[in-house]
Parts: structure tokens; sequence; C-alpha cells
């Protein structure tokens, strides 16, 4: 993965799920141990992060990411949020969560070599 390559830390959503839900189809997973972990991971993934990347469409769990990791931006400063739009992009007005919206993966990439600098100087590390 591109990010990865330029030494980001990458909390994928993608991967972890790829793991717990190739059988996810009712409730007891949600409510089970795993459930529990899968949901920790997420929200803490996007509460504690620098940088959320919405990669779209992402479906309803995914903007519920987006809107706690907005909230927090809103207490806290952080995380900034990018979004990565694809056809079928089903979101109303909640889009104005993301900073910038990205049709191509030149444009998103430039735009968090960018938030990395922004980022840095917020945090007193640049």
């Amino acid at each position: 993965m591109e990010l990865r390559r330029r030494g980001h830390d990458v909390k994928s959503f993608v991967e972890q799920a790829l793991d717990d839900e190739l059988v996810f189809d009712d409730q007891n997973w949600i409510w089970s141990e795993q459930g529990a972990d899968k949901f920790a991971f997420d929200t803490d993934g996007v509460i504690l992060s620098h940088l959320v990347i919405y990669i779209g469409p992402g479906g309803k769990d995914a903007m519920a990411e987006v809107g706690a990791a907005w909230a927090n931006a809103q207490v806290s400063g952080l995380p900034q949020i990018i979004g990565f739009y694809a056809k079928g992009e089903g979101i109303g007005l909640m889009q104005r969560m993301m900073g910038s919206w990205h049709h191509s993966a030149a444009s998103l990439l430039t735009r968090v070599d960018e938030l990395v600098d922004e980022i840095s100087a917020f945090l007193g590390k640049g």
C-alpha cells in the first residue's frame, strides 16, 4: 500500500474485516466478543488517528465512523478527514465532514503529503 511505503501507520478497517466478516451475517456476531473487538478497533482507529481517509462508497458503518472522527475533531482539532470519491457515493449533506474530496489517487496522495506537514505543525512537531 502506497501510504505504508511512504512511512505512514495505517489502521485499515478493510484489512481487519477480511479476517472477521467473511461469515458475518447476523446479530450474534455484532454482540459477540469478536464484534466488540472489531467495534473498538474501528472507533479507536478513527478517534485516535491524526488523519482519516474515507473511501467511498463506504456504507453506513463507515459514515458513522467518519461522524465519530468529525465530532472528535471539533473538540481536539484532529483528525483531519478526507474523502476518496467513487461512483455510487450516496452521502448527502454529511459529505461536508470531509475537509476535501478527491477523484484520483494522485490527488489524494498529494493532499496526504500536505496534511502530514499541517498535522505535524499542529502537534508542534514540524
